[in-house]
């Protein structure tokens, strides 16, 4: 093979290893998003289960209609 096409071949290796690089990148970056989301959305569950639970002190709560 001659050194002109070795450097053509060289030369797209090294692209093809920086678009591997930026999808890597790129899947790092979403999968910390939806981490993020996930830790949001517990929170909010967390929150939302500490004010039902304040609630319900003061109330009797009916079992079968709750199932109904």
């Amino acid at each position: 093979m001659s050194d002109f096409m070795m450097s053509q071949v060289q030369g797209l290796l090294g692209k093809v290893a920086d678009d591997i690089d930026k999808m890597n990148r790129s899947t790092a970056s979403q999968g910390d998003m939806l981490l993020g989301a996930i830790n949001d959305l517990a929170a909010n569950i967390f929150a939302t289960q500490a004010i039902l639970v304040a609630m319900l002190r003061d109330r009797t709560v009916d079992g079968p209609k709750v199932k109904a």
